[in-house]
């Protein structure tokens, strides 16, 4: 199975986001997505999965797991930010 990782920077933590093929079929390859994200010195969460979605290119599937983990960081972040000393 080909599989693909990229990593990115955001908000100070590092977000791998892993790509592969699920399914070839004569009218294309079908692909899932997954996400670790890593705080600094830190061990890399648990991989997140989407095991409900598949995308039709690898680009779209890398794009849409970094959009994920960009906003569960952010979601994370604020409410931290938000919470009472």
């Amino acid at each position: 199975m080909l599989s693909r990782e990229s990593h990115r920077r955001y908000r100070g933590l590092r977000i791998t986001v892993r790509w592969s093929v699920a399914m070839e079929s004569p009218v294309g390859a079908l692909f899932t997505a997954s996400y670790a994200i890593t705080a600094r010195g830190g061990k890399p969460s648990a991989w997140q999965e989407f095991p409900d979605r598949e995308f039709h290119t690898g680009e779209y599937a890398m794009r849409f797991a970094l959009a994920e983990a960009r906003r569960s960081i952010s979601q994370t972040l604020e409410a931290k930010e938000q919470s009472p000393p």
